[in-house]
């Protein structure tokens, strides 16, 4: 590339082209099939050949849905139809869950009561020794996918526990503590320095339990903390006061139902760490032999 950015050639030194596509040195070789550069393009063919031929692709391979080797993973078409399903199923799913948040009120302006343990890793054993008050300042409505509700395609361990980073969507501020016993720095001390009035935290919203278009309870109507199931009136959040369907509509972004797919999407879709696919969506209509 020259100081002003037109190409040349390293065979010919002509500007325009570079050697991969020079006019003269394919003449050059159409007219001596057997010279050097002919043979030296025979070479590089057959190493390109031979490397799509052992090209794995880093999506499919290995998928019992019948993942071939011979692409790579922007040809997948796998890939492809997955993140089509993934973006069809948002968008169902979103539609959904902005009506749902605006009929029972969840959204800025919104205080919600959460219970406070004496063991926040037995919360089934421990008391509830106090109530935390906190007001909804905004809800991450990006980072929540229709993989809150769980399908039967996922067999990951994020069925029960669904990805952390969507379930911990709602953010909201503390604003009032109540029950709490005067030694509570004492009984925690953790908590009583990290949990102060105008503290701002990121809430499970998993455990509001207001709606079926978020999973994490089973059928005993026990919830999920991600590691096991918990009774819901010493887990649940409540929903003390609820704000307008407006302020909610206001909170939602104008792309969320446009932005279906995005890098978070694909990463759940693909492999966990140990090697397991997170999701498998079902093709019908995909022939295993064209993946």
């Amino acid at each position: 590339m020259s100081w002003n950015g037109t190409v040349r050639c390293s065979h010919c030194y002509k500007l325009g082209h570079n050697k991969a596509t020079c006019p003269e040195l394919k003449k050059q070789i159409e007219e001596n099939p057997e010279g050097y550069e002919a043979r030296r393009e025979r070479r590089k063919a057959a190493r390109r050949a031979e490397s799509v031929k052992n090209r794995r692709c880093s999506y499919c391979d290995g998928d019992a849905r019948g993942g071939k080797t011979n692409h790579n993973r922007r040809g997948c078409k796998l890939r492809k139809a997955d993140m089509a399903e993934f973006a069809r199923r948002n968008l169902e799913w979103r539609t959904k869950l902005i009506e749902a948040f605006k009929e029972v009120g969840l959204g800025p302006g919104t205080l919600l009561e959460v219970p406070y343990h004496r063991n926040r890793w037995n919360v089934e054993d421990s008391p509830i020794i106090g109530r935390e008050l906190y007001l909804v300042e905004d809800i991450m409505w990006q980072r929540m996918t229709h993989r809150l509700q769980g399908h039967e395609e996922d067999h990951s361990e994020s069925r029960i526990s669904y990805a952390k980073q969507q379930r911990d969507t709602v953010v909201a501020r503390l604003v009032g503590l109540e029950g709490f016993p005067e030694n509570f720095s004492e009984i925690d001390y953790w908590h009583s320095n990290n949990h102060q009035i105008g503290a701002q935290h990121r809430l499970d919203v998993v455990r509001l339990g207001i709606t079926d278009l978020i999973g994490g309870q089973n059928e005993e109507g026990r919830i999920s903390d991600g590691y096991a199931w918990q009774s819901p009136e010493k887990f649940k959040i409540k929903l003390v006061s609820p704000t307008s369907a407006a302020a909610v509509q206001a909170s939602v972004p104008k792309d969320y139902l446009d932005l279906l797919v995005n890098s978070q999407a694909e990463y759940e879709l693909n492999f966990d760490k140990e090697g397991f696919r997170r999701v498998d969506y079902k093709h019908e209509e995909l022939e295993r032999e064209s993946i």
